[in-house]
């Protein structure tokens, strides 16, 4: 694994957290999750995915555990058409609400 700059825009650099990690690779994301879900150890320790990816499997009854904090955020942008007013408001007022729930508690909630 090398351990190379991030370089991304409002992205902090990675704190390696594992030293000298086994990486496994598998043909599809499914084969993944079925390998953890034989429980700890016997195929596979861990595996890293976007946190709502995790928690959605976690909510669907797989046997998943989320151990620690993320191991890094990456900003998200929305790309739209200039002149598309519209989409542009509904996208403002969607992205209002949600950070609105997320200082309410009201993300933590739903998870």
């Amino acid at each position: 694994m090398r351990r190379e700059p991030v370089n991304i825009v409002g992205v902090s650099e990675f704190i390696y957290k594992v030293d000298d990690p086994v990486i496994v690779n598998y043909q599809h994301e499914e084969d993944v999750y079925a390998a953890l879900a034989k429980g700890d150890g016997i195929e596979l320790d861990a595996l890293a995915n976007l946190l709502p990816a995790v928690m959605a499997l976690i909510k669907e009854g797989k046997p998943f555990k989320i151990v620690g904090q993320p191991l890094y955020r990456v900003p998200h942008a929305i790309a739209i058409l200039p002149g598309d007013d519209d989409f542009a408001a509904e996208i403002k007022r969607v992205v209002g609400d949600a950070c609105g729930w997320h200082s309410e508690g009201a993300i933590h909630e739903m998870v």
